[in-house]
């Protein structure tokens, strides 16, 4: 999460402290852990896929 919001706050230009107030503020933080937690489980997923193409 941490890492994500540093991402975020180096992109818009601001403090990783002022967007971590913004995403409470709007309600978004629930949202943003939503897709961490989703991108995490593609990635098990993928990782245990073991059919091949071809």
């Amino acid at each position: 999460m941490d890492a994500r919001v540093e991402k975020l706050a180096e992109q818009h230009g601001r403090s990783p402290s002022d967007v971590w107030v913004e995403l409470e503020r709007t309600g978004q933080m629930q949202a943003l852990e939503s897709e961490i937690l989703e991108e995490k489980v593609f990635e098990h997923l993928r990782s245990r896929n073991t059919i091949t193409q071809g």
